[in-house]
């Protein structure tokens, strides 16, 4: 082999030495940008920690004591200053109003009606007019709810009116609850609606109840209602539901706690909805 050969050879040699160095610093280089990337984003999580407090809720949960009727009472300087609710539909029949109340009871919801799931149909409660005029001739304060499966904002405010026409200026002592949550099936038509619907949904149905003027509230458990805007739900009084624990674990402000949809309750031939209100609506 000649020199020249030597040369060619020793050069070919050069060049893939110089080429593996380079690729080794471009890998070693793109690795040091990925691990500063990451730290960079830690380090803007941990300012946005920082900047957002940690949630406080409004109420002092180790004053909240189970009763021996399976239900509870909330207390202020060792007194009670909660109320129990219930909320019922056409599943739980005729009820004799007056053995509610003289169970304890002090505030009803009443479903109005409902949008169907599948078909998008509104139906009225088939007992909607005897709980409402059962509920007020025993003295119990009132308030209404429908069940929501509405696609758009549109379909919203036909809600909102269908529970105004069955209202037809009924005083009400609580709000007016605007219930969306999923269908039990799991296919329904208002499911798989963005957060963005669903709020634009719950503002349509609210400002038209408010227009009438009814107090509104939302009503949901936690992953439900954490599909709403932040700016939605901190417009409106929140009924929250959440079941089998001692005491709400939420984190957002509410008014009213569903903690059970089994309780026993006198004038009732089934299980029902139990509810603890903190904020007072009746003075």
């Amino acid at each position: 082999m000649g020199l020249k050969d030597n040369w060619t050879r020793f050069a070919a040699i050069a060049i893939c030495m110089l080429l593996a160095f380079l690729v080794l610093q471009l890998l070693v280089s793109a690795q040091l940008g990925q691990q500063q990337a990451q730290v960079r984003a830690s380090q803007q999580l941990q300012a946005q920690q920082a900047i957002i407090p940690a949630y406080i809720s409004p109420y002092e949960f180790e004053n909240l004591q189970p009763t021996e009727d399976d239900r509870f009472v909330y207390l202020e300087n060792n007194q009670p200053v909660s109320l129990i609710g219930i909320d019922v539909s056409d599943h739980q029949g005729e009820i004799d109003w007056t053995a509610v109340r003289n169970n304890g009871i002090g505030f009803a919801f009443i479903r109005v009606g409902y949008r169907g799931y599948t078909e998008g149909a509104i139906y009225g409660d088939a007992q909607y007019s005897n709980n409402i005029n059962g509920a007020k001739a025993a003295g119990i304060p009132v308030g209404v709810y429908f069940y929501s499966s509405a696609i758009n904002e549109i379909e919203a405010v036909q809600e909102a009116d269908f529970v105004l026409a069955c209202l037809y200026n009924t005083p009400l002592e609580y709000p007016v609850a605007y219930d969306w949550e999923p269908s039990p099936p799991g296919n329904g038509r208002a499911d798989a609606l963005s957060s963005e619907q669903l709020t634009r949904n719950a503002q349509a149905f609210c400002q038209r109840i408010e227009q009438a003027g009814y107090d509104v509230m939302l009503y949901g458990n936690q992953r439900d209602l954490r599909r709403y805007s932040s700016e939605l739900l901190a417009s409106y009084d929140v009924w929250y539901a959440e079941y089998n624990v001692s005491a709400p674990t939420g984190q957002l402000d509410f008014t009213i706690w569903q903690f059970t949809s089994s309780g026993v309750v006198d004038g009732i031939n089934t299980r029902v909805d139990l509810n603890i209100q903190f904020n007072a609506y009746v003075e």
